[in-house]
This record gives C-alpha cells, structure tokens and sequence, in this order.
C-alpha cells in the first residue's frame, strides 16, 4: 500500500445502504439508518417503539401485518400483551396526526392486523446534519486549537475528511513526529459544520493502563457509569448521537483503543472515530490514512531554487525560521542548504520544527555540520535501515545538547507530567537547591520558544506540555540522572497538596468554580500513585495522594476506580497511618464507592463506621457531617428509618459547631429526608423548610463528595411532604423545579435521585400524562449511566402506571424484574415500595392467595427493627388500606376485618400528618360502608377533609370524593 492510500473495508456495502434508504409518505420522511423521523425537514420525536412499529409498516406498505408479526420484531426478546400493541399504535397515530378523517396513514383490520394505507416514495440517501439526541454534547467544544501552519498537510486533511464522513472510522497511521495529532485536529476542525460542538479529543498518551481507556471517555463525556465494565453504558449513551471522537497517541494501547474504536462504530451508527498511531489497530471497519513524510528536494534539484521552494518540507522549514524571528535569504546557496537540510532530515515535520529552531544560533551550514557529526548513523541513507524513532532520538539528542544545563534539568524534570501542567506545577516539580523558580520560569519560556515545551490557554490560564516524543525522550535522561525518584517525589506531594486545600478549603466541591484540581489532573494523579504503589516503591508514600484523591474521583463518578485506589491503599497501612486523617479518608472513599457500585453492603457499612468513629476521635467535623449524610441514606435504603432519624439528627450538632449555611441546611435536610421517610410529616417539613431557607444551600451545582446534590434531593423531597399533607399543587410545583434544576445541574446521580421520588407524586395524583414521560426519562437516563439501582426503579414505577391503565399482567412483569435487581442490590427502600403494587395486580387478575401474602411480606419488610410500630413507614398507611382493598375481594374475610384494617391505615395517616393517605384510606371505607349506618359519618368526615386540602388542588382522590359529596 503506498503512502496516503487509504483501505478499503472487506464487506460491500451498497446492498446494505439501498435496504436502509429512506422513505417519506406525506409530510414525514423516516430514516431507517438513522432511527429518526422527520415532518417538513425538522426532526418530529414519535417514541421509540413507536419508531419501531411504523418502521415494520412501511416494509410492507399497502400490507396487512399481522399483529404477531408487530410484536415479535418490536419486542423480540419480551411476551407483551395485545393491548399493549394497541396503545403504542394508537400513540403513533396521535403522532402522525391521524384523525382516521382528513388524515390517514394506518388501519386496524379487528383481529388480525394493520396495515400503512397512505402512499408512500423512496427519498434519496443523503448525509443529514440533523443528529439524535445531541443534547449532552452541546457544551463547551473539546478540542485543540488548530496548529497556525499545516504546510504539505492540506491532501491529507482533505482526504482524510472526506474518508471519515463517508466511512466513519479512519486511522491515521505513521511514524512518530510525521504530526499526526496535528492532522486528526485540523480535520476535526474542518468538520465543524458536520458535528457542531459535537467533537471530543482523548488525549491517550495521558493514560499509562488500557483497562482506563473506556473509563477516561466517558469521563470525558461527561457519563457517570457506577459499574466495573463501563462499554455498555458508554455505547449506550452514544448508540442515538452524532459526535466525533478522536482517538490520539494509541500505539501503547493498541488493544484497548482498537477495541474501544471497532465497538464505537459497530454499536453507535452516528459515531465518526478518528485514530492516530504509529501502526494500524487492525479491526473491522478500520480504513487506514498512511501520513508519508513532506516532500523534499531530490540531491540532483538542488540547484533549481524555482523547483525547491515548491517543497512542503522546505516551505516548512523557511516557514518556522522566519517564525523564530531570523530572517533567510532565499539566493541560490541558501535554497540550496535548505533543501539538503529537508532531504537529510527525511521530511520529517517534527525535525524540521527542531532543527529550525537552532538555525539561528548555528546557520544553515552549522546544521549541516551538526548533522554530518552527531546524526549520520541515523541517516545512513536507507530510512528504512533503523527504526523512525531513533532518528527523533539522534534530533533529539542533538537538541538538547544546545540547552544550557539548567534547560536541560528542567526539562527532564518536567518529563513526569503526563499531560498539559500549570506553571505553579512546573515550579513545585522542577524547583530544588540546583534551580529556583526564576530559573524554572526562565528555562520553561525558554524551552516553549524551542518547540521543546507546547503551550495552550485553558480557562485564561497558561498550560503547557511536552510533546511525546520529547516527553519520553526527557524521561529516560531523567532516569539516567538518577533524579527521577526526588523527581516524582515532589510530583506526588505537588498533586497531594492540592488535592489536600481542594479538601479543606471548603465544604462542598462546587462543579463549576474548583479551580484547584480539574479534571485533567487525573492523568498525572493516577501517574503518581502507580509509581507510589509500583512494586520497587514503598507504599506507604502514597497513602497521603491517595486519601487526597477519593474526593475528586467520587465527585467524577470514578467510582471504581476509587474503589481500586482506596483498596490498595487500605492494604498497605500500617502503624504509623492507622487511625489518622488519612485512614479516615480512604475509610470514607471507600465506604461511598462501594456502597453505590457494588450496593448496600456489609463492606460499605464497616468502611462508612470506621470512617465517621476516625472522624470524630480526630475532631474533623466536616468529615462528620459528610459520613453522617452517607450513612443516613444507607439505613434509609435499608429501610431502618429508626435508625437513620438517629444517625441524621447527630449532624445537628456537627452544623451548629461548624456555623456555616451549608453545614446548617445539609444537616436540616438529612433531618428531614429521615423524618419524611420514616413517617412524621410534620417534622419533615420544618426540616426541610429549615434546610432551604439558608442563602449559600440555594446555589446550584453544591455537591458534597458523597456524589449527588443535597439541594435537589431536599427540594424534591419537600414536595413529596406537601403532597402528603394536603398541599398537592404546590408538591406539584416543587417537583417540576427541582426536575427543572437537575437537568441544569446535569449530574447524573442526582438527576436519578430527583426523577425516581418525583415521578411517583404524579402517581399518587393519578397525573399519568406527566408521571410517564418522567419514568421513561428515569430509566433512559439511568441507563445511559449504567445506574442499575435506578433502572430497575424506573422499571418498577412503569410497573405501577400498567396496573393503573388496567394492564396488571404487564405491569407485574415489569414490578417483578425490578424487584429482584432491588432486592440483589439491597435497596429495599425502592424495593418495598412495589411490593403494594404487586399485590393491587394479582388482585386485579384473582390471585387473591398470592396478594394476601404478598402485602402481608411488604407490611413486615418495613424495617429490620422487628419492634418498631407499624407507623414507622412513609408508606405503612398506603400499604394497610391497599391490604384492606385486597381483603374485600377475599372471600374468607368478613366485613369487620376490613374495617379495622383501613380504620388502621385512617390512623396511621393522622399520626403521621399524610393528609393524601388519609383522604385514599377514608374513601377506601366508605366504599365498603356504603348502606351501613357510619356512610353519613364517613361522608362527612370527606367533607372536612377536603376542606383541609391547598385550595386549588386538584387530585383523583379529590375529585371522587367531591363527586360522593356531591351525589
């Protein structure tokens, strides 16, 4: 294959393409490729299934489908009834905007199927701009700046362009310093107007490991994902956008980027990936870009200064000269040496930007010396005689001999960065008895106008870094020198320190302003640990970083990899670090990140102990405040609401020693989150107004490091509380802000947390039309998280709205899979909940055996406390006065055990404040009274509840017992 040609992949697609064209009918054109439907040119949203459905349709146009035949290739792997079929075809149609009148696209043949009756014509196969679902890629754009000068690049950037918009997936393959990298981001930007903002760079040399290569794009991406193998959820999440990734600097993990490429383009058909390397990753779909070196001048054309100063490679080299402030003449003799330099140099850009930067100390002819002296046996004349990186090691060494020797000190020192550094950084790393920070300073400046040391702005700040080839270079000088381990030392404790004042500066990590550690960090972070825990190290020199660090990776949704550190770490203490801040540290990461990847544990629960008892013997109050937070919400998802009201209302005194508004409303708002759940609505609400009056608690975007926002979780909260005690329309109105801020906010935890408690007062209202899309966002969204817990919550509340249509089989088949991934992950907080709406199904289709036992099994899962009573439940009332309707439909039961168990739920609901529960129960009873003495005392007893009712409010419990009081 000769230099620039392009691969072709082994599999013809053009029968592929013809049987994806697209086609319109009316107004709406649908894109089979693409999954998406348009109505005059604007993409026209109709649900997934429902693409599905008119998909099967127009295959078959003018056609009966039969229904069997719908329902194997919209649900291949799943039993769904017949009426689930006519729901989603019924939505289609209110889509379309067939009326069955003026407008129709689709008919019911009674019995056997349907059938697309409106005409229909194959549009063209075109590149749409439109892209799916970009809306999490709509931020800042994630790229490099453009190099000023791409002499001799141009055919490449063009081919390669055009290449990756056609095929999806090129690989840019050459030798190391052929400037790759530069033209991977020169076609990035040339492909603005394909993908907008929707272009992101992984950088691949800042990762020394290929098990992180996953993990870091999706970090990159901005997706949480709670799970030991993060692809899933990272396709996931890509399978509907249009984006570009660029994958540079694979060759040191080939495998995991050739993987991590050919799984992009084989599961997300909107994925454009371009890699960079110095040799082919070797899977499907790959088409690969050889990067040849520029032109250079042959020997014999020397002479013809016309022909010569065509050359890309001299146009380079003239250009970078000039760039450096010389001036060059461009006579005969001078043309001449600038092309004997390009062709000894093989073309090769790098060298070329190294060698010019020296011109103006040696001359053009003074570079020919050097390079007839220090680089001829890397030049014997065959290029291929030694490897390409060994030429780069000869310019190499031939640049750094012309640094003065605090250059070259600085520069070797600055060789353990893996990624862009600050210049506070590049002082605290390089600086020691042998350099002051002037003279870091000086060398660094010194060092960027040599091409040694790349510079950018980010955030209005100066980052800088070292290109790889120099960067690897400078290591192994660094090694030799024998100053690497002082080296990395002051690396790791640089990295420690500001991850130590990211700690105590403050309590909360606001996303937004931590202009102390940022993201990019992580590269260096992650190399100073691997060093410190490397084999050949002690230990025990990076407990302090890795205690440092749990904050940052819990705030990132690292969470497995936190995990991984806090573990090793933990493993390695001994006498002199137990029982300190820093075993308190990684008790604490550790105890967070495995209580939200692997759930509720044993393991969790020690750690989080361990960490809250160092807490309080070494008098660290924000450590308590945060570790009391966490380990309410773990009793609470175990249901032990006793035990969490306890742990919740030690922060109170936390809060009030610390007297700050964040530490007051975080410990309010655990309060009343404990009080709420536990079943006292009435304290609840005192808490959480408590929690929300406070100023700096109502800035978005504060997150402790225990990885989701107490604000959100507070406000949505509060408005379940309301709704509870009788004010539904203003719960209403604090759920749809809360929801508003979360998806502002776009953290992924706390989205989940705000949509799993919101969606279910929608329910309680019987407002299905909000309550669904909620519970499709939920599970949408926490599946493009890998947020299992959540999925499953999302799949239960989908459960209770079928069985509120009348569609109980489906709805315990959704109920009954969440349950049990709830129950795995003990999560009974979400688990308990569904068990009720189990029960109101089997009911519903005359398993009333198996619904006796069923709400009996929820009532006694309350709480772990066998002696707690039974109102110490949020949901205790609901669960009585859902087993006193189960009991009517029982045959063995009499009337008056019906009474007592939703006079019971009535009681409960009043001792604990739920106004909602208590109206649903006392309708519940005069159902089952109607003709009974009591019905006048229980009608009246409606009337003064719904007198206590917000004004305005308007639920389906309201609206029927305003419909019995006015019968």
């Amino acid at each position: 294959m000769t230099a620039g040609s392009l691969s072709l992949a082994t599999v013809d697609d053009r029968d592929h393409l013809q049987a994806k064209a697209p086609i319109s009918f009316g107004p709406f054109t649908l894109f089979p490729t693409e999954r998406r439907l348009e109505k005059d040119g604007i993409f026209h949203d109709v649900g997934s299934r429902a693409f599905d459905i008119l998909a099967v349709l127009l295959e078959r146009p003018g056609e009966l489908v039969p229904k069997q035949d719908l329902l194997t290739r919209v649900w291949p792997d799943i039993f769904i009834e017949e009426s689930s079929l006519r729901v989603h075809v019924a939505n289609l149609r209110k889509a379309l905007g067939d009326d069955g009148r003026d407008v129709r696209y689709i008919t019911n043949v009674p019995g056997r199927g349907y059938c697309f009756v409106a005409a229909v014509r194959s549009a063209p196969i075109q590149q749409s701009e439109y892209t799916p679902d970009t809306t999490a890629d709509q931020g800042v754009l994630n790229f490099p700046a453009p190099s000023v000068s791409m002499i001799g690049r141009e055919e490449a950037v063009e081919t390669v362009l055009g290449t990756l918009l056609e095929r999806r997936f090129v690989s840019v393959i050459g030798p190391g310093g052929m400037g790759k990298t530069s033209v991977s981001v020169a076609v990035g930007h040339a492909a603005k107007n394909h993908f907008g903002t929707a272009m992101h760079f992984l950088d691949l040399g800042q990762i020394s490991d290929g098990r992180l290569v996953a993990s870091t794009l999706s970090s990159l991406l901005g997706v949480s994902v709670h799970s030991h193998d993060v692809l899933p959820g990272l396709l996931n999440h890509l399978s509907r956008k249009k984006c570009l990734i660029v994958l540079d600097c694979c060759e040191h993990l080939v495998d995991a980027a050739a993987c991590l490429a050919e799984r992009l383009v084989a599961s997300c058909p909107h994925v454009h990936v371009l890699a960079t390397s110095r040799e082919a990753l070797r899977v499907e779909g790959e088409h690969i870009y050889v990067l040849a070196p520029l032109a250079s001048p042959r020997s014999e054309q020397n002479d013809d200064t016309d022909t010569v100063l065509t050359y890309s490679a001299v146009q380079l080299l003239i250009e970078r000269v000039r760039a450096c402030g010389l001036s060059i003449e461009l006579d005969r003799q001078s043309v001449a040496r600038v092309a004997e330099v390009c062709t000894r140099l093989d073309g090769i850009p790098l060298a070329i930007e190294l060698a010019s930067s020296a011109i103006g100390k040696l001359g053009l002819q003074g570079m020919l010396e050097v390079l007839d002296s220090r680089l001829h046996m890397a030049f014997p004349g065959r290029r291929t005689a030694l490897p390409r990186h060994q030429t780069l090691q000869g310019l190499l060494d031939w640049s750094y001999d012309l640094l003065t020797r605090t250059e070259q000190m600085v520069l070797e020192r600055l060789s353990v960065f893996v990624g862009a550094f600050s210049l506070d950084a590049a002082q605290a790393v390089a600086n020691d008895a042998k350099v002051d920070d002037s003279g870091v300073v000086e060398a660094i400046f010194s060092l960027v106008s040599k091409t040694l040391v790349a510079t950018s702005t980010v955030h209005g700040s100066p980052r800088f870094r070292l290109l790889d080839t120099t960067r690897a270079y400078a290591f192994n000088k660094l090694v030799q020198s024998n100053d690497h381990a002082a080296t990395a030392i002051r690396h790791r404790r640089h990295f420690a320190r500001r991850l130590e004042i990211a700690n105590l500066s403050t309590l909360p990590l606001a996303q937004a302003a931590n202009n102390t550690v940022r993201a990019d960090d992580l590269g260096d972070i992650r190399a100073a640990l691997t060093w410190s825990f490397s084999a050949a190290r002690d230990a025990s020199e990076g407990l302090a970083l890795a205690a440092a660090s749990t904050g940052l990776f819990i705030q990132l949704s690292l969470l497995v990899e936190c995990g991984e550190w806090t573990e090793k770490a933990l493993g390695e203490l001994d006498e002199a670090t137990a029982g300190t801040t820093i075993e308190m540290q990684l008790q604490a990461g550790a105890g967070i990140a495995s209580m939200f990847v692997k759930g509720n544990t044993q393991e969790a629960q020690d750690a989080l102990t361990r960490g809250l008892a160092l807490a309080s013997s070494l008098d660290q109050p924000y450590y308590q405040l945060q570790l009391l937070g966490i380990i309410t919400i773990f009793y609470c998802r175990l249901c032990d609401y006793a035990d969490a009201l306890k742990i919740a209302k030690q922060s109170r005194q936390i809060a009030e020693r610390l007297n700050t508004p964040i530490a007051r409303s975080v410990s309010a708002g655990m309060i009343g989150t404990a009080y709420h759940l536990a079943g006292d609505q009435a304290a609840s609400q005192a808490s959480f107004d408590s929690a929300l009056i406070e100023p700096f608690a109502l800035r978005q975007g504060e997150t402790l490091r225990v990885g989701y926002d107490h604000r959100l979780r507070d406000l949505i909260f509060l408005a379940r509380t309301n709704w509870l005690r009788g004010n539904p329309k203003t719960g209403a109105e604090l759920a749809m802000q809360a929801l508003d801020e979360a998806a502002h906010l776009d953290h992924s935890v706390s989205t989940c947390i705000t949509l799993v408690y919101g969606a279910p007062l929608f329910i309680w209202s019987g407002d299905t039309d909000v309550a669904a899309p909620l519970v499709d966002r939920l599970i949408d969204h926490a599946g493009k998280h890998s947020l299992r817990p959540y999925v499953a919550a999302g799949l239960g509340l989908k459960g209770q709205l079928a069985v509120l249509d009348g569609r109980p089989g489906e709805g315990l088949g959704l109920l009954r899979r969440a349950i049990v991934t709830l129950e795995m992950e003990r999560y009974h907080i979400l688990a308990s909940v569904f068990f009720g709406a189990v029960a109101t199904a089997l009911t519903a289709i005359g398993q009333i055996d198996d619904a006796v036992e069923m709400i009996a099994r929820a009532l006694q899962r309350r709480s772990r406390n066998q002696d707690a009573p039974v109102s110490n439940s949020i949901f205790t009332a609901e669960l009585l006065r859902i087993k006193g309707e189960i009991l009517k439909s029982c045959q063995r039961s009499d009337a008056s055990a019906v009474t007592e168990c939703l006079r019971k739920a009535i009681d409960v609901a009043q001792t604990q404040s739920a106004l909602g529960w208590e109206l649903r129960a006392t309708l519940s009873l005069h159902d089952h009274r109607l003709g009974m003495p009591d019905e006048i005392d229980l009608r009246q007893r409606l009337k003064v509840l719904c007198e206590r009712f917000e004004p305005g409010s308007r639920t389906n419990d309201l609206v029927v017992a305003r419909r019995i009081l006015g019968s």
